[in-house]
């Protein structure tokens, strides 16, 4: 699994540096953003591309299963399983496979949970 730093575009306006972004994360964060863009929100910086390593031993490439518990941590479990629901093979090393499968994926619709103060 390969991982990069990218610039991401949230909406028309504002963009981002985030930091080792996998491939997977990369087509979440398209398929998240690319209404708000109205293209592609993602642009991997090459000169940043390297293995993503594992977490437990940083001299194995990180698993598939790994990536997919920190990708759960981060983000909303519901959106996360949703897109991964609707692609059948993840990319492991090709950003560009990455991106141009996340802008053919449609984004689950997620009710958020509401609060009251009381």
């Amino acid at each position: 699994m390969k991982q990069a730093d990218i610039m991401l575009k949230l909406d028309k306006s504002t963009e981002i540096v985030r930091k080792n972004v996998t491939t997977i994360e990369a087509l979440f964060l398209v398929a998240e953003h690319q209404k708000n863009v109205g293209g592609t929100p993602v642009t991997v910086i090459e000169s940043t591309i390297a293995d993503a390593m594992s977490f437990s031993d940083p001299k194995k490439p990180r698993s598939l299963d790994e990536e997919l518990d920190r990708l759960r941590a981060k983000y909303h479990p519901d959106k996360l399983i949703g897109i991964l629901n609707q692609v059948r093979e993840l990319p492991g090393d090709d950003f560009k496979k990455a991106i141009q499968r996340g802008m053919t994926v449609a984004m689950p619709s997620v009710k958020e949970p509401e609060f009251k103060l009381i």
